[in-house]
């Protein structure tokens, strides 16, 4: 359980990353499940939430990522991942490369 509102991102990396200089290709920002947000949750219960994603017709050939985070709101503080890699701000789920 959270004790303030939440906010998730999921968001399409590519090379170089945004956070050397890139853009973000595709994304989705939203509260985390408005309905029955994080303050009410149960230590054993797991929540799921559906996000979309449209990539652009322009997406260059190379690779790319596919991430997802989290952040408190309204201040938009980025949450800290624990796993894999303790401290990052955000958790890869999957990786792909286009073609030219």
């Amino acid at each position: 359980p959270a004790d303030v509102p939440l906010g998730a991102f999921v968001h399409v990396y590519g090379d170089p990353s945004p956070y050397d200089g890139g853009r973000i290709w595709a994304q989705a920002d939203a509260g985390v499940c408005d309905s029955y947000p994080p303050t009410d949750w149960r230590a054993d219960e797991t929540v799921l939430q559906s996000f979309t994603l449209t990539m652009p017709p322009d997406l260059a050939a190379g690779p790319y990522q596919l991430v997802f985070g989290l952040y408190t709101y309204p201040d938009i503080v980025r949450l800290p991942i624990t796993a894999p890699e303790p401290g990052a701000p955000h958790v890869v789920l999957h990786e792909w490369s286009v073609r030219p």
